[in-house]
């Protein structure tokens, strides 16, 4: 695993040649172990995909890279999913994570102007997690932000079919109606 400095270098490295007004994933293992941007060529979907994700990232340690992985960037969309770390240590009390969160939100809406959040669930099956995801929705709506639940489907699938859950969220063109059977 990458220490996180290391990583931090690499996109800021990475940033001078991508475009502002783009798509950020920003996450940790789960979002660190897809290919977004080859599945985003793939999909033609009008728009850069940057996968900003680190291996091991945990709530506490955000703050430390939204400067490299997202705010210079100044994306049109930001893919935040984190807390499979916290989830799987337990080294969190849900309100402690909660409150990191929404200051993680905060601090991405004060940094990226005209930039929406989706707040994507933690992939996992204990109580814990099943109890998180519901305080994150509840916190999507409270900030502004919007909830997709890949959970259902991310234990059992691959994760080209969790891209093509989030697709018609990451797209700046309407959907076409293959597209949308496909999200339903």
């Amino acid at each position: 695993m990458e220490t996180v400095a290391k990583k931090v270098n690499t996109f800021k490295m990475m940033n001078k040649a991508s475009q502002k007004g783009s798509v950020v994933c920003f996450g940790s293992t789960y979002f660190a172990s897809i290919d977004m941007g080859e599945l985003a060529v793939d999909s033609n979907l009008g728009v850069p995909v940057y996968n900003r994700s680190i291996e091991g990232l945990d709530i506490a340690h955000t703050a430390e890279v939204l400067d490299a992985a997202v705010y210079d960037l100044q994306p049109a969309k930001v893919f935040v999913n984190i807390g499979e770390e916290d989830a799987a240590a337990i080294r969190e009390d849900i309100d402690a994570f909660i409150n990191k969160y929404e200051w993680m939100l905060l601090n991405i809406h004060r940094n990226c102007h005209n930039c929406r959040i989706f707040i994507v669930s933690v992939v996992g099956e204990s109580d814990f997690v099943t109890k998180l995801n519901e305080r994150l929705h509840k916190l999507a709506s409270s900030t502004g932000c919007l909830f997709i639940d890949i959970n259902y489907s991310a234990e059992n699938e691959s994760p080209m079919q969790v891209f093509n859950m989030l697709k018609p969220y990451i797209r700046t063109f309407p959907l076409t109606f293959v597209d949308a059977m496909r999200a339903c």
